[in-house]
């Protein structure tokens, strides 16, 4: 019974997330935390950021650091996938980022709106 809940639980996730949704978050949240990591030691430390310096230029700092570190992921993900993987999702998630067509987009919503309705009769 329990494994039953359990996969009606799973199938109702998939009919409000769209597939590769988590993923993406991942892989989207590791390099903004790490960029705030390495952002906060340059301002505190007084490596990059002197201690007197405005918010603006902190915040620019910060967004420097997040963009490049997600550049830098990127860019290693290509020539060495599982060490990419390591630096954008901590290994969380082996999926990588799957662009699809419109025409694609629109078949996955049309099965997620299915598995909403299916639940809610059963409901």
């Amino acid at each position: 019974m329990e494994d039953q809940e359990q996969d009606s639980f799973v199938d109702l996730i998939r009919g409000y997330i769209k597939p590769g949704t988590v993923e993406s978050l991942i892989r989207t949240y590791v390099p903004v935390g790490v960029g705030l990591v390495l952002a906060w030691v340059a301002t505190n430390w007084n490596i990059v950021v002197p201690e007197n310096a405005s918010s603006a230029v902190v915040t620019l700092v910060v967004g420097a650091f997040v963009a490049g570190y997600y550049t830098l992921g990127r860019l290693v993900e290509r020539r060495w996938p599982k060490l990419g993987r390591l630096l954008l999702a901590l290994n969380l998630t082996k999926a990588r980022p799957l662009y699809s067509t419109p025409e694609a987009a629109d078949a996955v919503e049309a099965d997620a709106r299915q598995v909403r309705a299916a639940h809610r009769a059963a409901g």
